[in-house]
């Protein structure tokens, strides 16, 4: 019998199998097969163990509530996966250092909406760990998904608020809210903000729901054939030669 905590493994890597698979076949086709790649929010490496199996290299970081695990580091020593912790991804604060230009690649699945913190520094050392002609790989809820459009309205009109429901804030772990989701003009404009040329940004429209059998699901499909009301947004940069100039951050006063 499995315990609630595995159930929720088993579930986790279920929802996210597909998005998984659009991901590795995105890498295979942009990044070649012995490259060294970083994967930031590792988690349990479900995404990393894929990444291994398909002749890549992988250093994987996270924060130690995940890669502190005994599971983690068991799984890591036998695909041959460095693991990194993140004592402060804001300030990129790693328990190891890295030169520039080390990665061929790096992946940010799933955690640019948990941000909570002035991310300049963050992305500044990001860029510059990787290689020249390197790729970022950031996939993102879409705030614009039809379920996200509903929900706007509803709140809207109904005058409950917007943003993150307050009763989430108390549900969820401290590394699990969505603080900030981001529509796909949204994402083209941060990463240009951030020094990327737009020509080098690509953001798709992405959905990796399982085709379920019910009317409501049916709908649901019905609208994703409408692009932009799909429910994910994957996003590739190419980091070409000059890399990024990150601007500077804000400064307290006083």
């Amino acid at each position: 019998m499995c315990s609630d905590n595995n159930t929720k493994k088993i579930s986790y890597h279920i929802d996210h199998a597909k998005r998984f698979q659009y991901t590795l076949q995105q890498i295979k086709h942009h990044v070649p097969s012995g490259s060294l790649i970083a994967d930031i929010g590792c988690h349990r490496l479900d995404f990393g163990l894929m990444l291994r199996n398909a002749g890549y290299r992988v250093v994987g970081f996270d924060v130690p509530e995940f890669i502190g695990k005994d599971s983690v580091k068991e799984r890591a020593i036998s695909a041959g996966i460095q693991l990194v912790e993140i004592a402060d991804l804001g300030k990129g604060n790693f328990s190891e250092t890295f030169p520039d230009d080390t990665f061929d690649a790096i992946v940010f699945a799933e955690i640019i909406e948990h941000i909570t913190f002035n991310p300049l520094d963050m992305w500044q050392l990001l860029f510059s760990m990787v290689r020249e002609n390197g790729y970022l790989f950031v996939t993102t809820p879409n705030s614009l998904s039809l379920r996200g459009t509903l929900r706007g309205i509803w709140n809207i009109v109904s005058r409950t608020g917007q943003g993150l429901p307050f009763k989430e804030i108390f549900s969820n772990v401290t590394y699990g809210h969505h603080w900030k989701e981001y529509s796909r003009k949204e994402l083209i404009e941060y990463f240009y903000y951030l020094g990327v040329p737009k020509k080098n940004i690509s953001v798709e429209y992405v959905s990796y729901a399982e085709k379920e059998k019910t009317i409501r699901s049916t709908v649901k499909l019905l609208f994703e054939f409408l692009t932009p009301f799909r429910s994910g947004l994957f996003c590739i940069l190419k980091i070409s030669n000059p890399k990024p100039v990150v601007p500077s951050g804000p400064v307290y006063l006083g």
